[in-house]
């Protein structure tokens, strides 16, 4: 299921757009890897941390649109709700498809 929100939603597109101006250098990245065994385990970690501070503003923001619909803020709640997905979304889905890549090595 995962796998296939992470195809129609185009996430592989984020994917490189962070790579391209984000993540593109070796000291961003070695954050998540270092290259060694222990560090799949901090990437793994590194995921799920992200993950969840993802999770907590997706939730924040959601409710901040919700709450600009209800008071007639509609232009306002859409360009929010669209930063939240793009913002948000999309990298718990990122982060979920890298760690069950990961997960799948284990278990060989």
């Amino acid at each position: 299921m995962l796998t296939l929100t992470y195809n129609v939603l185009g996430v592989k597109y984020f994917k490189y757009l962070l790579l391209l101006f984000f993540w593109g250098t070796k000291n961003n990245r070695k954050k998540y890897f270092d290259g060694t065994k222990s560090g799949i385990k901090n990437f793994v970690y590194q995921t799920h941390q992200s993950e969840f501070g993802h999770l907590g503003g997706l939730l924040v923001l959601l409710i901040c649109s919700l709450l600009l619909a209800i008071k007639g803020y509609f232009q306002m709640s859409v360009i929010l709700f669209i930063i939240n997905i793009i913002g948000n979304f999309y990298p718990i889905i990122l982060q979920r498809h890298h760690r069950i890549r990961v997960e799948k090595l284990f278990r060989l």
